[in-house]
This record gives C-alpha cells, structure tokens and sequence, in this order.
C-alpha cells in the first residue's frame, strides 16, 4: 500500500474517532438538557401538589372549625331544650351506680390477682 493510502486510511480512523468523541459528548449534553427539564418539571409538579395540599389541609380546617361550632351549638340547645332536671338526675344516678358497680368489680378482680401473686412469690 501506497503512503496515500496509509494516509487516508488514518485520516478516516481520525474522522470516525473524532465523530465518535463528538457524537458522545453530543448525547451527554442531550441527556443533561432532558435530566434538567425532568428535574424542573417535578420541582414544578411538588410545588403544585405543596400548595393544592395546604390549600386542602386549610379547607379541612374551616370545615372542621364549623362543625365543631354546630356541635357545640346543637349540644346547648338539646341541653337547655330536651333535657329536663329530673331525667338529668336519674342519668346521673344511674351513671354513679353502674361506674361504682363497675369499680367494685374491678377491684375484686385485682385483689384476686394479687393474692395470686403472693402465692406465686411465697409471701
């Protein structure tokens, strides 16, 4: 083979490296152009989710808010309303018996348990 020949053939190695490095460093710079409009458009995304989610938690609030008011409305006026002095009573007397009743059970259940105890450690 001539000198030409080598010179050509070297000459088009040289090309096809370079177009190689080129083409490579083209794709690496297409890659970060879409990595970095990716990573803007999630940044976008949250943000828009950040506020569409305070904008929720607030309405969440007010409501809550106003129906905690209504309750505590609707609960005075049954209150004053509905319920007279002696049915108030009766439930009160009725509640204090069944939480006594209830009371003395559950310490008869412990002293049962703690005898038990005591068997079990000896003393």
């Amino acid at each position: 083979m001539s000198e030409a020949v080598w010179i050509a053939l070297g000459s088009f190695v040289l090309s096809l490296g370079i177009a190689v490095v080129t083409g490579t460093i083209g794709v690496r710079k297409l890659s970060d152009n879409i990595q970095t409009a990716l990573d803007q458009k999630i940044d976008r995304l949250r943000d828009q989710m950040i506020t569409a989610e305070m904008g929720y938690e607030r309405r969440v609030s007010q409501t809550d808010a106003g129906l905690r008011r209504l309750i505590h409305e609707v609960e005075f006026y049954v209150r004053d309303n509905y319920v007279k002095e002696p049915v108030f009573q009766q439930m009160i007397q009725m509640l204090s018996d069944n939480n006594s009743n209830q009371f003395k059970s559950m310490q008869t259940q412990l002293d049962r348990i703690f005898d038990k105890l005591d068997n079990i450690s000896g003393t």
